[in-house]
């Protein structure tokens, strides 16, 4: 158990050191992973953890939208404060799409099969606006 714990610290701090203004998809996928093993975090609690994400992204958008007052608000100007929320929102969003790496990761479910997966759902999505006529293929 100790030797474990000192490989995760070492391979912790190696990831500390790798400093980088962005990350590619792959690069984060590849970044969560290793995070992930270090985490040794349950599938049911990354499961949770997005149930978590989705409700935090829902909740500002019925800011956004008027349908729920601002919390804290940063600003009695509303544009300045629904931008503010967006901002959120979009934090929020990017929260999910990692904690949806992580699950992905804990899965095993490879980088090749999440590119055939997101080509799959995306040409599934267009398939569906090409029915409706929203867009022409």
């Amino acid at each position: 158990m100790v030797r474990k714990n000192r490989q995760n610290n070492r391979a912790f701090k190696n990831t500390m050191k790798e400093k980088k203004e962005t990350y590619t998809f792959v690069e984060a996928f590849n970044k969560v992973d290793e995070l992930r093993a270090i985490e040794n975090t349950s599938m049911s609690d990354y499961v949770i953890k997005m149930q978590e994400e989705v409700g935090e992204i829902a909740e500002s958008h019925l800011m956004i939208t008027g349908y729920k007052p601002m919390k804290n608000p940063v600003s009695k100007n509303k544009a300045t404060q629904i931008n503010h929320e967006k901002e959120h929102l979009a934090e929020e969003a990017v929260d999910s799409i990692i904690v949806g790496m992580a699950i992905l990761s804990a899965n095993g479910t490879s980088q090749q099969k999440i590119e055939e997966l997101l080509k799959q759902k995306i040409d599934k999505w267009v398939s569906k606006l090409v029915v409706k006529k929203k867009i022409k293929k």
